[in-house]
């Protein structure tokens, strides 16, 4: 059996349960910073997802002289990748895209968008969602702006493209 000398001391059990509520402490104060660092880089995935195809789509558009034949479903993001200006449709965590024309929602002009589906009522994307709307419009209105998106139906549509664009935004968003 092992014998401690006197002056030989360990720590005692209330030395380590505050040693181990320091440490709970600090991870609850950094966790939500983690989490937060985590939610605004999906928040800028975003953003660059629709900044890389609103440049790879107006390459596009020149590229054809603004002569684009209908797409056989509607969807120009096949095009764009056959023709190499995306290596890939983006893929974002709970969306799915596709890029149209949607003359129904301009007063005037031609207008292409990105449209986004996702589950109704999708708490993390809508809160992406309006965040994003936030850093772009400087509002997170979901009908007003060049983003506009409707939680309920779990539609959402970016302006990508636009000549001389007058849009009527009620029919834009009631369109979503």
């Amino acid at each position: 059996m092992l014998k401690f000398k006197k002056s030989e001391k360990g720590f005692t059990l209330i030395e380590m349960v505050i040693a181990a509520v320091l440490v709970l402490m600090a991870g609850a104060v950094v966790t939500p910073m983690l989490l937060g660092y985590v939610d605004d880089q999906k928040v800028a995935s975003l953003n660059e997802t629709l900044i890389n195809t609103r440049a790879a789509f107006e390459a596009f558009y020149t590229d054809n002289l603004g002569v684009l034949a209908e797409p056989v479903d509607g969807d120009y993001f096949p095009d764009l990748v056959d023709a190499g200006f995306m290596s890939r449709v983006p893929q974002t965590e709970g969306v799915e895209y596709e890029i149209n024309l949607d003359d129904s929602t301009t007063n005037s002009g031609t207008a292409f968008f990105v449209k986004g589906t996702f589950a109704p009522n999708d708490a993390q994307v809508i809160d992406r969602l309006t965040r994003l709307d936030e850093r772009i419009d400087g509002d997170s209105g979901e009908s007003a702006g060049i983003l506009q998106w409707d939680a309920t139906t779990g539609y959402f549509a970016y302006l990508l493209y636009g000549t001389g664009v007058d849009l009527n935004t009620s029919a834009w968003h009631s369109n979503i």
